[in-house]
């Protein structure tokens, strides 16, 4: 009966615990193919894939497989993939993109630069299936984990490798790869120019500006999983990555009008400034004789409170030093006193002790003198006469 019940309760246990395994499932979205804005800054606008109607964008923007991106003038904005690539678009440029799907357990993505500056981060690829690819005027790029820039005018498209290897094709038709710091141009009838290698220290702000963030991305990009469901809205790993975007902002464009509208109101300024001073030199030599006078007068007062404070000044100066030589003298006369006090102090005190001395002496003779009377008074009444002193002959001498 025992046995009975606790197998009841472990199936009761397993089924709850399953039908809430399924719930969960249920409710959290499942990573799929798709885009996401994560930064932008001026205008951005998005149309949907069947749509006619350009909207503006925001950030936390879902994009999917036909979905064009253009930014106007002075802006910007940051795109990232569910394969964890970022696409940054600078101003004036127009992208759409053309595949964002899964295939044999890989990735493909296939985005068309049709206008302006395209800086792309792919992440390297851990299987031979995925592929990510950029299509250009008259350019094509397939990557395998590089970072690269385009940059087209819809005539030609310059193409330049920062990072890793980029397989790139003309419009003839040719093919080659192009490595770190090399890059080519190509027009409508192939190549503009033969590729040519160039330096790091020659990129433009806005080329190290993507190479600064690129750096940081790759570090934050590292805590998010392979592929990433970018609907979710309690993971806050995505959100660091667009936090870094924020703290570092892209450069803005040099604005030749507003640097015209500062130099014409620095002009104004300074025009400004050399009438006022030439007024005030006008007015300087209209000063009639009676103002002259005036200052002169005020000068003479002047020099005439300096004299009275310098007099002040010398006799507060002769009061002090008297004073001071008065101190002095009394503190020297008081210190005479005291020497003079010492010396007849000590003076006195010689005199005492050789008074003591002397009487010591006396007080000693005295006694000296009483016992030997003594002793003749003692010898007197035991034997009368004073026994005289005996000579004894020198041994070994005669007489």
């Amino acid at each position: 009966m025992k046995k009975t019940l606790s197998i009841t309760i472990l199936l009761i246990f397993a089924v709850v615990v399953l039908n809430m395994t399924f719930q969960v499932n249920a409710q959290t979205p499942v990573a799929s193919p798709s885009a996401k804005i994560i930064y932008m800054s001026g205008d951005v606008e998005y149309l949907k894939s069947g749509s006619t109607k350009w909207q503006k964008a925001n950030e936390d923007i879902m994009l999917e497989t036909g979905d064009k991106i253009k930014t106007g003038e002075d802006s910007s904005a940051a795109i990232f993939l569910w394969d964890r690539s970022t696409l940054k678009m600078g101003e004036k440029s127009q992208i759409v993109l053309t595949n964002l799907s899964q295939k044999d357990g890989g990735t493909i993505t296939k985005v068309k630069l049709e206008l302006g500056k395209l800086w792309t981060n792919v992440d390297k690829f851990l299987d031979s299936s995925s592929s990510f690819e950029v299509d250009a005027p008259y350019t094509l790029a397939a990557v395998h984990g590089t970072a690269f820039d385009m940059d087209t005018d819809g005539q030609a498209t310059k193409l330049d490798v920062w990072d890793g290897k980029v397989e790139c094709g003309d419009a003839s038709g040719r093919k080659w790869n192009m490595e770190k710091s090399w890059g080519v141009k190509c027009g409508q009838n192939g190549m503009v120019s033969s590729p040519r290698q160039f330096k790091p220290d020659e990129s433009d702000k806005w080329q190290q500006w993507n190479l600064t963030m690129d750096k940081r991305i790759r570090q934050a990009r590292q805590k998010l999983p392979r592929f990433v469901n970018l609907r979710s809205k309690t993971d806050t790993r995505l959100k660091n990555i667009s936090n870094e975007l924020k703290k570092l902002p892209p450069p803005k464009k040099f604005n030749v009008e507003e640097f015209k509208q500062k130099q014409k109101q620095r002009k104004e300024r300074n025009q400004q400034k050399k009438e006022e001073t030439k007024q005030k030199r006008e007015q300087k030599k209209e000063q009639t004789p009676q103002k002259k006078e005036e200052v002169r007068q005020k000068q003479e007062q002047k020099k005439e409170q300096t004299r009275q404070k310098r007099e002040e000044m010398q006799k507060k100066r002769e009061e002090i030093k008297s004073k001071v030589k008065e101190r002095i003298e009394q503190k020297k006369a008081q210190e005479q006193q005291k020497r003079e006090q010492k010396k007849k102090e000590v003076r006195e005190k010689q005199g005492q002790k050789q008074d003591q001395i002397k009487q010591r002496k006396e007080h000693k003779k005295e006694e000296i003198k009483g016992n030997i009377r003594q002793k003749k008074e003692e010898r007197k009444n035991k034997g009368g006469a004073v026994p005289q002193r005996k000579i004894h002959a020198h041994p070994g001498k005669s007489r």
